[in-house]
């Protein structure tokens, strides 16, 4: 498929669309500034697989660009830059996260780590998170069942060497599937959030 294509098939997403019933609300929570914290570097933080939601993650980061807010995603990372401890750090320097759960994130041990350590922000610092669920049920993840069941296997070498990794994953699987959140069933049911 060409480019202006899917730019025809698949107008941006319409900020006040996607979050409709809270978007005065989400667009100040992922713009304010707290005055005695004036490090934070971006508004937010998006995590999400990439072969499952690479174009919506796109269109959304345009999307928040078109509101004027600051989002980091892992393609902002620079060259050279030893890629964990940046992406810890751009974690640490945002106000929000908005994690993009669909069907193969649990399969990433590098989403599962940012999720890990979104929560610890939210826990430690009231980092906002806002949870995009894209063809998940949330009891999946609140249960580990689904596609939840074999979690950071997508790379070689897990399991009982990292069983305490897999342990902190699993707990903060079941915690993100508490939060509320969007729903917007199969990938192919995005284009209902395109305006």
């Amino acid at each position: 498929m060409k480019a202006s294509q899917f730019q025809l098939q698949s107008p941006p997403i319409s900020f006040p669309c996607f979050f409709p019933l809270h978007f005065s609300s989400v667009k100040h929570s992922l713009t304010a500034r707290a005055p005695s914290i004036p490090w934070w570097v971006h508004d937010t933080f998006i995590s999400y697989k990439q072969t499952d939601t690479r174009h919506f993650v796109s269109h959304l980061h345009e999307a928040l660009k078109r509101n004027k807010i600051t989002a980091f995603v892992d393609r902002n990372l620079e060259r050279g830059l030893e890629i964990a401890p940046a992406i810890n750090e751009a974690i640490e320097r945002s106000r929000s996260a908005i994690v993009v759960i669909s069907r193969t994130y649990a399969s990433s041990p590098w989403c599962l780590d940012e999720l890990y350590k979104i929560l610890k922000c939210k826990e430690k610092k009231g980092q906002l998170m806002f949870i995009i669920f894209v063809d998940i049920d949330p009891r999946e993840m609140r249960e580990l069942s689904g596609p939840f069941t074999h979690i950071g296997q997508s790379e070689k070498g897990f399991g009982q060497d990292n069983a305490d990794k897999v342990l902190r994953w699993r707990d903060a699987l079941r915690k993100a599937g508490n939060l509320t959140g969007w729903s917007l069933g199969n990938r192919y049911s995005l284009c209902w959030v395109f305006s």
